[in-house]
């Protein structure tokens, strides 16, 4: 039996993608990191990182960004089950959050 699988797409500074490259690393995902241009492909705006998780593991991982204080994320993308949850600016407060409610979700417990 195949276990369901999602994305997580996460964008930042180059420190802050790599420390997310190295969670994942340690998790057994390998993720895709790129630099993303501006319009005239000149100038690096920001970085990219993009992995296919499983479902069930995405909270775990959610924990472990929320717990690494010194990086700064620009934007957190979980696309689960048929939904995408998308968190702007986040904060670490925020990541933790969503990783308790996926958490609650897949007991299904409330929201």
């Amino acid at each position: 039996m195949q276990s369901a699988q999602g994305t997580l797409i996460v964008t930042g500074d180059e420190n802050a993608i790599r420390a997310v490259a190295a969670i994942l690393n340690e998790r057994g995902v390998t993720p895709q990191a790129s630099p993303r241009l501006d319009l005239d492909a000149a100038v690096v705006t920001s970085w990219l990182a993009a992995a296919a998780i499983l479902v069930k593991s995405a909270p775990g991982i959610l924990r472990d960004l929320a717990a690494v204080q010194e990086i700064r994320l620009d934007r957190v993308e979980v696309g689960l089950g048929g939904r995408n949850i998308v968190i702007d600016d986040p904060g670490p407060g925020q990541v933790g959050e969503l990783a308790e409610k996926l958490e609650r979700d897949a007991r299904g417990g409330d929201a």
